[in-house]
């Protein structure tokens, strides 16, 4: 992977899992009341996004004074609140693994699914496992985009060539970035075909500035095998350090 620049404590604890609500209602999930005395993160899931959104999208809506990055546990269940037990919940961006920071208020994960019975599925509950202060205070939410050899923003859902990952914050932001590969059900959910991690390792981004990324060749290689068949989308999203 390539970078260039264009001008223009630790907290560490486990949670225990519990039950969250059936479809249709807001899952909060579960905290340590000696941290903040209320709810840092509660998660609210969209099985289907409005116009112009994407579909599984879960919000985290994080009540910190600094960034933090939580492993999170997912279950899906189907529409009468029922366990599916042969399905699996995924984080396109790693919030499974760590690779998330949570921001202060509204923070969003794009999820998919895997197994037989995953088009059953109604909603996805969340549970913070582990959630860990990071040092910096402010993380700014960056926007990905595909461009060509010349820096040309490219139309979304096509091919690309590099990504231009920007920061309209006031201080450096600390961002991943991935591409999705996107599937087109007859109806239901539209879910990752395939995620491709373009950034190996978190990348630094100036306040106000924008960098282009040169995706390493076996990753290129991957998602380009889907351009032209399938809608791929690029997404940048805060990083843990």
């Amino acid at each position: 992977m390539t970078v260039r620049a264009v001008t223009t404590g630790w907290v560490s604890f486990v949670l225990p899992l519990g039950y969250a609500p059936g479809p249709g209602r807001r899952t909060r999930c579960p905290t340590v009341e000696v941290m903040w005395r209320r709810e840092p993160v509660t998660c609210s899931f969209a099985l289907q996004g409005a116009n112009g959104t994407l579909d599984l999208m879960m919000t985290l809506q994080y009540r910190g004074r600094a960034t933090a990055v939580p492993i999170m546990a997912y279950r899906a269940r189907d529409r009468d609140g029922r366990e599916l037990d042969g399905v699996t919940v995924h984080s396109c961006y790693g919030s499974t693994e760590g690779h998330l920071a949570l921001t202060p208020g509204e923070n969003t994960d794009l999820l998919y699914l895997r197994g037989t019975d995953a088009r059953l599925t109604a909603d996805v509950v969340g549970e913070v496992v582990e959630l860990r202060e990071q040092p910096r205070p402010e993380n700014p939410v960056t926007r990905a985009v595909g461009v060509d050899d010349a820096g040309n923003e490219l139309p979304s859902g096509g091919g690309f060539t590099h990504v231009a990952v920007g920061n309209p914050g006031s201080v450096e932001a600390f961002s991943r970035v991935v591409a999705v590969a996107l599937d087109s059900p007859a109806d239901g959910p539209q879910g990752a075909l395939e995620v491709v991690v373009l950034t190996p390792q978190p990348i630094a981004i100036p306040a106000r500035t924008q960098v282009v990324v040169t995706p390493p060749p076996d990753a290129y290689a991957a998602i380009a095998s889907y351009f032209g068949s399938s809608f791929v989308t690029v997404k940048a999203f805060p990083a843990a350090d």
